[in-house]
């Protein structure tokens, strides 16, 4: 990183800190990602009281980075403007390859899937993708590898070629929505989930290979529904307003179940299923204690968690 001094004598001791926080920052990233993005020149706006950045990072998410960094750093009453700050601009559509695609977390992790595609156990998997989930927009290359986003805005590194595509067109799943009643996407939501019981469970999987909690969510909801919801289960609960619920209690067929706290310490998610005696209740998940996509009887689930929230499916039918 270069310092940009915006006054002689002022704020030296300042840029010093920034200069090396960032430093730091971009280490750290380098250390986790395998490479990243950070060319940023600070100034010091003394009579504004501001601390100014101008440059380029390679996603926005990075930009949330260096604020929660450098605003520790600023003496009272200082503000910091990253309005100069842009996000490195795409290269371009690319379409997927037949198969699975695998997402990385880093470049160099792909290079640890044997030959049989197989993921070893210490993975740094980001997702897994089928050709009906792209295009996908390149970012960067790096030799052999290429960043990438995918349409549910999951970032992540592949191995191997891709090929130039046009922009993907808008589809007309809300009108698709709209003329699918609640039971009939019940039917359909339970016949994509149940398809799935015994999948091997794997943290950033989401095909029926292996697949983890918010993949399996994500995957069903989207052939059964046509609804492409994010990747992770707390920005599933975000979009689906999972802190809105409508008043009634939690576990009728459909709800969908964000569960924190005990056993689901990371965030967990289920769907709440019909059982086979009239009134019972299951949740069919992707358990990682069990190892494998289960269905089990509700009220044993819930007493291995903390704090729990629900999505109805009619919210989720809702949404644009």
């Amino acid at each position: 990183m270069r310092v940009w001094r915006g006054m002689e004598g002022v704020g030296e001791g300042l840029l010093a800190a920034v200069d090396a926080a960032l430093t730091r920052h971009r280490r750290g990233l380098e250390l986790e990602y395998g490479w990243t993005q950070l060319e940023l020149a600070a100034q010091v706006d003394a009579p504004a009281r501001a601390l100014r950045l101008r440059g380029q990072v390679a996603l926005p998410r990075l930009l949330a980075g260096v604020r929660s960094r450098l605003t520790p750093l600023l003496p009272g009453g200082w503000c910091l403007d990253l309005s100069r700050v842009s996000v490195r601009p795409a290269i371009g559509w690319r379409g997927l390859g037949p198969g699975v695609t695998r997402l990385w977390r880093a470049p160099m992790m792909s290079l640890g899937t044997c030959g049989k595609g197989h993921v070893p156990e210490q993975h740094g998997l980001t997702s897994e993708l089928l050709p009906g989930d792209g295009p996908v927009l390149l970012l960067a290359e790096l030799r052999r590898w290429s960043l990438v986003r995918a349409g549910d805005g999951t970032v992540g590194w592949l191995c191997g070629p891709l090929r130039p595509t046009l922009a993907p067109t808008p589809t007309p799943t809300p009108t698709l929505r709209r003329r699918v009643g609640e039971a009939a996407a019940l039917r359909r939501l339970t016949a994509r989930l149940r398809g799935h019981l015994g999948v091997p469970y794997l943290l950033g999987g989401t095909t029926r290979r292996h697949i983890d909690c918010s993949g399996l969510l994500q995957r069903c909801v989207r052939e059964a529904l046509g609804l492409v919801l994010p990747r992770h289960s707390s920005d599933q609960a975000a979009v689906a307003g999972a802190r809105a619920g409508r008043g009634r209690a939690l576990g009728e067929p459909g709800d969908l179940l964000f569960m924190v706290g005990r056993d689901a310490a990371q965030g967990h998610v289920g769907v709440v299923l019909r059982g086979v005696r009239p009134g019972a209740r299951t949740l069919l998940h992707a358990s990682a204690r069990r190892g494998e996509v289960v269905e089990e009887p509700l009220d044993a689930c819930l007493a291995r968690v903390g704090e729990v929230h629900h999505v109805e499916l009619a919210q989720l039918l809702e949404l644009a």
